[in-house]
């Protein structure tokens, strides 16, 4: 996920225009220009002398500052220790740092060490505080802080609640400072729901707070941020475009640790591509950077990341070894989060069969651990990992059960997490949005309302003349095919009942001496007269499928439930001794179609996998889902299309080789009508042959978004 960069002294304006000791005023202004380490440096012996000689207000100053360029190092656990004991000296109103600005950067820092319970205990506390003496300013801070709690751990809809209320309280206040990093995380939300377009919009928004305030670090956020968008659209080259400018910025503000996350983004784009020598470039390079200003959490991570390429280079022994250093790092770090996230690489190695490493026990005991951690801190983007991993390594132990479970479970997280609390909450905030706009163009929308009404009403009168003279042309044409039908069959019957007469007279009489010359003529009828009422049924089958097209009603589907429904009488139409073998998903598919349309596909492209197989074939049917899409394929084994036949074979009265050979009766529409129905449904139908392997035919629904 693309974060914000969001810093920790976002409220130390209260503090730059005290009066304060010169000592004090050296850790601020190094603060301020991003001169961390001498802070570490030097601070402590602040502190102790501050701490002998009972100056308590100045003691937490300097713990204060120190607590923060800790932060900035990533030494969480200790920046927590300095930021508790100004805390302890605030309560006692023993220092001039205020309660609610503690308790926003001990959230923050809890939040990086994953306590993610105890982070929002803390921003809770400031909110209370902020709320109590209606400090707006203080409340959208707060506001922005737990939104990215929420979206650290994948709860989306509750992270773009507290975003819009940030965002919304600094647009009625007028504030609009820090109000891009906001609009940065709304972006952020539809970037991980996967509404790109919307979120390139958002960061663009950003950037122009950001440029209108000339912030370059700002500006860098937000290109690195289109940039990710344009890597998940696999527009690699203008993703790279975008990080390379972001990495320019950081470098013209000495922000090294900027340049480590953009250098993170690009060799996690290659990582993304399969370039893992070229990913592992661009990790080493940031992990060199975080070494240079001793970011212990940050060396670790891009450890565990070179750590991730070798194992998919199937390089274990270097793998494990990175992700050792990294625990080992982490753990020293007390960084249970990172920490867990390592274990879960190495479980990972440990679940790939046919390895030295292969050990599903160990995995199993290490993704049930995580499983703990991810419950403990409300982490369902862990979780759902850890479900996805313990489902593929069930699989590989055939305990398909179990395997089954987890998957679902998996499932069901992957819905929640992008599912339709985020979209209830975006349409809520887009309404607002909407309003906003319609507000501000109101006075051109009024001067435009009579043009548009007059021509919505020229147009309304043309489609309706349309639609007038096509319902017409439909009546014209069913009646039409009705009529002809009837005219037809009632011949037809009487000619096959004759037939039948004639036959029955031969059997029953001895004097008819050229009587088996007159049943071969019977016969011919026979086949003339059945051939016939197939080109009435053809003909009347387009009729309905053409109206079946224009009344179609789009629901939810469950393709499942079709087929163990249906399979019992379509098996009476089989020939003898063919059989159907079912491999049905054993959960359920919901597809955004139409049952009875889906129903009818079904029994078209099956009745020609029945009539062109013989008679002791096994057609097999399956049911999937995969990409977004709900497929049905029935296969047999015994036909072949060749390829120049395969593209005409959805044209109307199209007849192939086989068709011919075998002098099946049919005019070639019952495949026209299968694609009339899928276009209809926004559906697709996919024919493939081999002359060993036979045929099948692929049916894809889009699947229902719930």
């Amino acid at each position: 996920m693309t974060h914000t960069d969001a810093s920790i002294d976002s409220s130390l304006e209260i503090h730059i225009q005290r009066v304060i000791p010169d000592n004090t005023i050296s850790l601020k202004t190094l603060y301020e220009n991003h001169e961390y380490e001498p802070i570490v440096e030097k601070a402590p012996s602040f502190i102790t002398s501050y701490q002998r000689d009972n100056k308590f207000d100045l003691l937490g100053q300097a713990l204060f500052y120190y607590g923060l360029a800790l932060y900035q190092k990533s030494n969480f656990t200790e920046a927590k220790e300095a930021l508790l004991k100004v805390w302890s000296l605030s309560e006692n109103t023993l220092t001039t740092i205020e309660l609610p600005v503690l308790c926003n950067h001990l959230g923050i820092v809890e939040r990086n060490l994953s306590n993610y319970a105890a982070a929002h205990d803390w921003y809770k506390k400031a909110l209370d505080y902020y709320s109590s003496h209606n400090n707006a300013h203080g409340q959208a801070r707060i506001h922005n802080n737990i939104g990215m709690l929420h979206i650290a751990v994948g709860e989306f809809a509750k992270a773009l609640e507290h975003f819009t209320t940030s965002y919304n309280t600094r647009k009625r206040e007028g504030i609009k400072d820090n109000i891009a990093p906001v609009i940065n995380n709304i972006g952020l939300i539809y970037l991980n729901i996967g509404r790109y377009s919307d979120a390139i919009e958002f960061f663009t928004e950003a950037l122009e707070y950001e440029k209108e305030q000339n912030n370059k670090n700002g500006i860098a956020i937000c290109l690195l941020n289109i940039g990710s968008v344009h890597e998940h659209l696999k527009n690699y080259e203008i993703a790279l475009k975008h990080y390379r400018e972001s990495m320019l910025l950081r470098n013209e503000t000495g922000n090294i640790n900027g340049m480590a996350h953009c250098l993170y983004h690009i060799g996690n784009m290659f990582y993304s591509q399969h370039k893992y020598d070229d990913a592992i470039l661009y990790f080493s390079e940031a992990h060199t950077i975080k070494e240079k200003v001793e970011d212990k959490t940050g060396q670790a991570n891009y450890l565990r990341k070179i750590g991730e390429c070798r194992l998919k280079q199937a390089q274990y022994d270097e793998a494990l070894q990175l992700f050792e250093q990294a625990e080992t790092i982490h753990n020293a770090t007390n960084n249970a989060g990172e920490t867990q996230n390592v274990l879960l690489c190495k479980a990972q190695l440990f679940s790939i069969p046919g390895t030295s490493y292969y050990n599903p026990q160990q995995a199993e005991t290490i993704f049930l651990n995580g499983l703990e951690f991810a419950a403990d801190n409300s982490d369902e983007k862990m979780e759902m990992t850890i479900r996805k991993s313990l489902s593929t390594l069930y699989e590989h132990q055939n305990r398909s059960n179990e395997s089954l479970h987890q998957y679902k479970i998996f499932h069901n997280l992957s819905e929640h997490i992008g599912g339709k609390d985020v979209l209830n909450k975006i349409v809520t905030f887009e309404a607002e949005r909407k309003i906003e706009r319609i507000q501000k163009e109101h006075d051109d929308a009024i001067k435009k309302q009579s043009e548009l009404e007059l021509l919505v009403k020229e147009r309304t009168a043309q489609l309706d003349s349309l639609i007038n003279k096509e319902h017409n042309f439909r009546h014209i044409h069913e009646a039409f095919v009705k009529h002809i039908s009837h005219e037809f069959r009632t011949p037809l019957t009487a000619v096959t009942l004759g037939i039948s007469v004639i036959e029955k007279m031969i059997d029953n009489s001895e004097e008819f001496s050229h009587g088996s010359q007159i049943k071969a003529f019977c016969k011919a009828m026979n086949t003339a007269t059945a051939s016939l009422r197939s080109i009435l049924d053809s003909a009347q089958l387009l009729t309905q499928a053409q109206s079946s097209v224009l009344d179609v009603l789009i629901s939810p589907t469950d393709l499942t439930a079709i087929v163990l429904k249906y399979v019992p009488e379509w098996k009476t139409m089989m020939n003898p001794n063919q059989m159907i073998d079912l491999r049905i998903a054993d959960y359920e598919i919901i597809v955004h179609s139409n049952q009875v349309l889906i129903e009818k596909m079904i029994h078209h492209i099956l009745d020609n996998a029945m009539t062109y197989s013989p008679a002791n074939a096994t057609i097999t049917m399956r049911t999937s889902a995969h990409n977004g899409k709900g497929s049905i394929s029935i296969h047999n084994t015994k036909s072949y299309i060749s390829p120049k036949e395969q593209s005409k074979i959805f044209d109307v009265f199209f007849r192939g080789a086989q068709h011919r050979e075998l002098s099946h009766v049919g005019l070639g529409i019952g495949l026209t009508v299968c694609q009339m129905y899928a276009l209809a449904l926004n559906a697709t139908i996919e024919c493939k042959s081999d002359v060993d392997e036979g045929t099948e035919f692929i049916l894809s629904f889009p699947v229902e978004n719930i």
